[in-house]
């Protein structure tokens, strides 16, 4: 749903577009961030998808994690 900025100067739309995510998704985008913001929540999101986190390289960019465990 496109909002319309009540602020913006007479004769121009500034027109703010929401993202829908699909949680499904694997694909992540990441927009305007640094290295160690980026590092930090992609350990989070290996620890809330539920793998346990068994090394880690924030020089080199590597997270390792154990196996999920069979349901």
């Amino acid at each position: 749903m496109a909002q319309t900025s009540s602020a913006a100067p007479k004769g121009k739309k500034y027109v703010q577009h929401e993202r829908a995510v699909d949680p499904n998704q694997s694909t992540r985008f990441a927009y305007r961030t640094n290295y160690d913001y980026l590092y930090q929540h992609a350990m989070q999101t290996v620890s809330d998808l539920g793998y346990t986190i068994d090394q880690n390289d924030y020089r080199r960019g590597v997270i390792v994690s154990f196996p999920r465990p069979a349901a």
